[in-house]
């Protein structure tokens, strides 16, 4: 990808524009994923987790004069990594001279567009992070679930073809899921610094900065995760999407004592769950609606089963219908 840099007629559109009301973002993508989604820093940008993957396998009692089995547990090693995300920032002094605003507004704007693109980027990882892609990021829950026992299915996939999205249950915790930051930091923008940008016999002096810091996505526990899948828009031939049932369906997936600490799902599969609880009905009990009757709407949902729901946009709309039990 070619390198994209603020330009003069950049400069020239924020020119003569109203101070008051500030940047007018077009680009509203909501990533919520980083903020909701609790992680811990990490002393290096790799941790090995012990894990236990069977119980000691003995009798629990024994007959007088005999003695009882020597049992031990089952056990297995992992390891979880951390990627360097990335975001490169650079401003001619020449740009930031013609600006009318002054240096530091340009230099914060463009530091707060640069945030909100990688943390959108960071979100979309969660889901769709490939790990055939080693340099491009932590694989996402669709590559870490167990599609054999942590999946339900909302339409079985029909003509449904590349028009479907997921609702996803996490269980947010150290011992399941949750964000490593490495070299103990988060995500950190520096500051700006003056800088000479060499070329071929030429030279100019601009602001560089960047955005950085090692993330990953520690998945220690097969079912820290389940996928409702196939879900579809409302209004959509053979419509089903997100309802209390489908997620009370998934949190009988999950072994008693491991509760779900979210439920993610865009926009659209929260529309339908608002409609599911939403019987229209008559305020004056007769059998039809009328003009002097009330609407009765249920109000916008904020959670389900007790699981708080996180609205967002990281989650595609288009995916491809698959059938039960297999992977993305």
């Amino acid at each position: 990808m070619a390198d994209t840099f603020l330009t003069l007629l950049d400069i020239s559109k924020q020119n003569g524009t109203d101070q008051a009301v500030g940047v007018i973002e077009e680009v509203r993508t909501f990533a919520p994923e980083a903020e909701v989604i609790g992680g811990r820093p990490i002393k290096g940008t790799t941790y090995k987790g012990l894990v236990r993957t069977a119980l000691p396998s003995a009798p629990g009692f024994r007959a007088a004069n005999t003695g009882s089995a020597v049992a031990a547990s089952r056990w297995d090693q992992r390891v979880n990594q951390c990627f360097f995300l990335d975001g490169q920032m650079r401003v001619d002094e020449m740009v930031l001279d013609a600006s009318e605003f002054g240096a530091d507004w340009v230099l914060a704007n463009e530091a707060v567009g640069i945030a909100k693109q990688k943390l959108i980027a960071l979100g979309n990882q969660v889901y769709y992070g490939n790990p055939s892609k080693t340099d491009f990021g932590f694989p996402g829950l669709t590559y870490l679930y167990d599609p054999a026992t942590m999946e339900v299915m909302a339409n079985a996939t029909g003509a449904l073809g590349a028009t479907t999205t997921s609702a996803w249950l996490v269980v947010n915790q150290p011992d399941c899921c949750e964000f490593i930051y490495g070299k103990n930091q988060g995500l950190q923008l520096k500051q700006w610094m003056p800088q000479y940008i060499v070329s071929t016999n030429s030279q100019y002096r601009a602001f560089v900065n960047n955005l950085s810091g090692f993330v990953g996505l520690s998945f220690n526990y097969t079912k820290s995760a389940c996928r409702i899948k196939n879900l579809v828009a409302y209004g959509t031939a053979n419509n089903t999407g997100l309802t209390d049932a489908l997620v009370a369906q998934a949190l009988a997936l999950f072994p008693v004592g491991v509760v779900p600490t979210h439920l993610f799902c865009t926009r659209a599969q929260r529309l339908n769950l608002q409609l599911s609880r939403t019987p229209v009905y008559s305020s004056t009990g007769g059998s039809a609606i009328t003009a002097a009757d009330a609407l009765r709407f249920a109000a916008l949902p904020t959670e389900s089963n007790g699981i708080p729901l996180h609205v967002t946009d990281s989650i595609s709309s288009t995916e491809t219908a698959t059938a039960a039990g297999t992977a993305y």
